[in-house]
């Protein structure tokens, strides 16, 4: 059954922006006259289908609006775009992070064996060894850019410890 064109302000509810971008209450596009004042073929036939197509954009506009999409701009508040290309932007997004999660798990990998080396070379106790990893859990996800930023501290210690002890 179609709605009928009743005043939008009787719907409750604001709504920033109507179709045409001016401000103004409802859900939908300018206020559509009561179904009383229709007469003739504005009630029924082509305009009818018109009315009907109006109003689904109107309602598409407002579900939009109420989850935030529609626009590039908004598309960050709602990011479950389930159309092909907002699938394919998923994927993409989705990829480009395991593209970063790898390469931070291999940077990590690599400092960490590069720390445990001067630690033994170094001759670290284990408490001073335990007190940095503790450190590093307590920073967040292993990934994290805080435990990346305490390998790099830490390594430049060691660094200059190295350096301190060989006098080079």
């Amino acid at each position: 059954q179609r709605r009928s064109g009743s005043s939008n302000s009787s719907r409750g509810g604001s709504r920033k922006r109507s179709r045409d971008g001016d401000e103004g209450p409802g859900l939908s596009a300018p206020p559509t006259p009561p179904p009383a004042a229709r007469v003739g073929s504005e009630a029924f036939g082509k305009d009818a289908s018109e009315n009907v197509e109006h109003e689904k954009e109107d309602a598409l506009d407002a579900a939009k609006e109420a989850v935030g999409g529609g626009d590039e701009a908004e598309e960050d508040r709602f990011p479950f775009d389930v159309s092909p290309a907002g699938l394919a932007r998923l994927r993409a997004k989705a990829a480009a992070l395991a593209a970063e999660r790898d390469r931070r798990r291999a940077y990590l990998g690599e400092r960490e064996a590069e720390i445990r080396a001067l630690w033994d070379r170094l001759e670290i106790p284990a408490a001073e060894r335990a007190e940095f990893e503790e450190r590093v859990a307590a920073a967040g996800p292993p990934l994290a850019a805080r435990a990346l930023e305490l390998a790099e501290h830490e390594l430049a210690s060691l660094r200059l410890l190295r350096r301190e002890m060989t006098g080079a």
